[in-house]
């Protein structure tokens, strides 16, 4: 397998079966299954292509930082974390004159990146150009089958970022 890694890097293309995923539509449960909202979509593509791109995320991370603020997608107890400050900051505000809390949660964030967008993210984080170049070829000419009660919908896919793909917080942070 090292050996079909070093080519895909040193050759820069990769195979076009990576480009190649199926979605199942999984029902939401207690939802009215005759709408499509409430069906919640897994797709599944290569098991190579998400070890090749692992080994290259840990690559990166190597040479690459985000800001300590980043909670997420990050090897470090972010959820225990960010729960002990604000468990903390609750505590101060009961004590004081009180306080305001925000949150935010971008709805659908790995949906709606349209592919343009990878190649400026991966630059200002510092990825070397070669390597934007391969992830910008991944999200070139992707296709899923929808599969949903024996019927399959074959589908081109040009927004969002692949869930569960070990670069896509490299896509989403900046």
């Amino acid at each position: 397998m090292r050996l079909l890694f070093n080519i895909i890097l040193i050759s820069g293309t990769l195979p076009s079966v990576w480009g190649t995923n199926r979605t199942v539509l999984i029902p939401k449960q207690g939802k009215d299954t005759r709408n499509v909202e409430n069906y919640r979509p897994i797709t599944i593509g290569s098991i190579l292509s998400r070890i090749y791109w692992g080994i290259i995320d840990n690559r990166l991370r190597e040479r690459t930082t985000f800001s300590h603020r980043q909670k997420g997608f990050v090897n470090e107890a972010g959820c225990f974390n960010n729960v002990h400050i604000l468990n903390e900051i609750l505590r101060a505000a009961k004590s004081n004159s009180g306080i305001t809390v925000v949150q935010l949660d971008i709805s659908k964030a790995f949906d709606t990146v349209p592919h343009k967008a990878i190649p400026p993210a991966l630059k200002r984080l510092g990825v070397p150009a070669e390597i934007i170049s391969s992830i910008s070829a991944s999200y070139e000419h992707i296709t899923t089958t929808i599969c949903h009660k024996g019927s399959k919908a074959e589908i081109t896919l040009q927004r969002g970022v692949k869930q569960g793909d070990p670069l896509s917080p490299y896509i989403l942070m900046p």
